[in-house]
């Protein structure tokens, strides 16, 4: 199971990029992702560091690359619902390899 804070803060991070009608840069998707990371191995304060970090991310920053489809806001949400089913089917997140 992933802690609630940090599930909370990872998707409070998501709805600020949509707020803003647009999609993570490279390196917000990158925090998001290593956070997305550190839930399922049940490192909850390095998954709560990669968050804060995506909260001082530069948005500013060009895209010199097309996104990948699963580093999309909706791409993540859906990362964290279905690593979030698989931890509830299978016990502990972290114990998946």
């Amino acid at each position: 199971q992933f802690s609630s804070r940090n599930k909370t803060a990872f998707l409070a991070a998501l709805d600020h990029i949509a707020a803003a009608n647009r999609e993570p840069t490279p390196q917000e998707a990158a925090f998001l992702f290593s956070a997305l990371g550190a839930m399922a191995r049940g490192d909850e304060r390095s998954a709560e560091r990669w968050i804060a970090r995506c909260q001082h991310a530069d948005t500013q920053q060009q895209h010199s690359w097309n996104m990948p489809a699963r580093l999309t806001v909706g791409g993540l949400r859906g990362v964290l619902a279905e690593l979030t089913r698989i931890g509830n089917i299978n016990g502990r997140a972290g114990r998946i390899y």
